[in-house]
């Protein structure tokens, strides 16, 4: 199994974007079963999409194409949340409350003008908050991943897989602040870097598992 995980830098008044740090602290493969001789070796592909329309638009799509991976997970920093999110719904719309980096700020226009309302997401949402749980990592499902740049990455995601490999599966985590680097300490919810990135794993294995089973 190859995973493809993106994440984005930097937007809006957001100084520092920790899905940045994330994509560059995983590792090469993730091993499953973990800890154990001859687990099998599933490989990582990260990479960063850019803050903006046309760069998700274009970039995206690409990346699926090229690495074909067998699981798409999308990250993404919701400010204010208090725990990590997989998000259920991508949603077919572009209605940005700030403009991207390009300056751009569309108001109720479909990500695609023929496409479906709305793509539900096609990683196991209840088992990844489950494995959270145990691992001892605040998270929840959440409904949308709003109407911004990280819908538009879910939505454009599952959007590819309708049509070009419908067994990919595909979804979308918003992080909270990193502790390490959360703009006001006093007031901003946050999480440790390593629960962040342990989160993502666990996400990630979790795929692995209900695959295999």
């Amino acid at each position: 199994m190859r995973f493809l995980v993106t994440g984005f830098g930097p937007f809006g008044s957001e100084r520092d974007n920790p899905t940045q740090g994330l994509v560059d602290a995983l590792p090469e493969d993730l091993v499953f079963p973990p800890r154990e001789e001859g687990g099998e070796r599933h490989p990582i592909v990260t990479a960063m999409l850019p803050v903006t329309v046309a760069g998700v638009r274009e970039r995206l799509p690409r990346l699926l194409a090229e690495h074909r991976p067998q699981v798409y997970v999308g990250l993404g920093l919701a400010a204010g949340r208090p725990a990590l999110a997989i998000e259920r719904f991508g949603l077919n719309i572009l209605d940005f409350p700030m403009p991207d980096n390009d300056g751009f700020q569309p108001a109720e226009v479909p990500i695609v003008a023929d496409g479906a309302e709305a793509y539900r997401s096609t990683l196991p949402l209840k088992a990844v908050v489950s494995a959270w749980r145990e691992a001892g990592i605040a998270g929840y499902v959440s409904n949308t991943a709003g109407t911004y740049v990280c819908n538009l990455a879910l939505y454009t995601a599952l959007h590819w897989a309708s049509v070009h490999d419908p067994g990919m599966r595909a979804g979308f985590m918003h992080v909270p602040y990193a502790t390490e680097s959360v703009p006001n300490p006093r007031k901003d919810p946050s999480l440790p870097f390593t629960a962040l990135r342990h989160g993502v794993l666990v996400a990630l294995e979790t795929a692995v598992t209900l695959t295999q089973h």
